[in-house]
């Protein structure tokens, strides 16, 4: 995945007493996708997406920083939890034995001029309820996280796409008219169809006629039934693809990564979903 973003890549540790291994809980810390826009971001270490060093050619995604870690290619956070006694169990409920660590306990820590210019969004994980360690009472996590722009290629972390599939778009079609109760039942038995007012002059009240192909499965089960083996044709377009993109939540660039296909692709953004059709 070519799509930049921006995760933890390095943890330094000063205090570790849970019972997860230091390096367990780095990785851990990793994959805790951040909400940061990655186009603020430079890219650490002389790398881009296309490139593999930087150079004097304007690039979008060029870091301009070389090797050294500063306020424009590096986001610092600190996490120090210690484990508390928990609560008396009140009302006879369960008594807690563990305090939990959560991804809300990430605190980000301000470089340079970065406290202006996350002043309307300051930089958090995505989501502040990823259980991260559960602590006894007196065990301590104390660490400083640094976080840098990347992309899949390079670490799994940096890939925005939990999953990503694609299908063709169904075609239906109503090889001889549907009308009345079969409309009705047709209807009922698919969300394909609709039963509408009937406008061919034939003199029946309703007409099947379908108008949502995109819900079909391709199934071919009301095909099994004799009334409708004749009438109804299932197939799919091929030159015309719906793609399904289920996303980690950080800010993603959709756009410029894909600028061939933008004349002919269509995306929405819905909850954490890009659905992308290419035709």
């Amino acid at each position: 995945m070519q799509v930049p973003t921006v995760a933890v890549e390095s943890v330094y540790i000063m205090d570790n007493s849970s019972i997860i291994q230091d390096e367990v809980l780095a990785h851990r810390l990793g994959l805790v996708p951040l909400n940061v826009d990655p186009r603020g971001v430079h890219f650490l270490n002389g790398k881009s997406v296309d490139k593999p060093a930087c150079s004097n050619t304007p690039h979008p995604f060029l870091c301009i920083d070389g090797d050294a870690a500063t306020d424009s290619n590096t986001l610092v956070f600190k996490m120090d939890i210690t484990g508390e006694a928990p609560p008396a169990a009140e009302d006879g409920a369960q008594l807690q034995r563990f305090h939990h660590v959560y991804s809300s306990d990430f605190e980000w820590v301000p470089q340079g001029e970065q406290e202006a210019r996350y002043t309307e969004k300051p930089p958090a994980p995505v989501h502040s309820d990823i259980l991260l360690a559960k602590l006894q009472p007196g065990q301590r996590i104390a660490v400083e996280m640094h976080a840098v722009k990347g992309v899949g290629k390079d670490h799994a972390k940096f890939s925005p796409v939990a999953t990503a599939s694609y299908r063709l778009l169904p075609a239906v079609e109503l090889l001889q008219p549907v009308y009345d109760d079969d409309a009705q039942e047709l209807a009922a038995r698919s969300k394909v169809f609709d039963a509408v007012p009937c406008t061919d002059g034939s003199g029946h009240k309703l007409q099947a006629v379908a108008v949502r192909p995109r819900l079909c499965n391709m199934s071919r089960e009301i095909l099994r039934d004799p009334k409708f083996a004749d009438k109804i044709h299932i197939s799919r377009v091929s030159d015309h693809f719906i793609c399904k993109l289920v996303l980690g939540g950080q800010c993603v660039l959709f756009a410029c990564r894909v600028p061939p296909f933008t004349s002919h692709c269509i995306c929405s953004f819905g909850g954490d979903h890009w659905r992308a059709q290419a035709s």
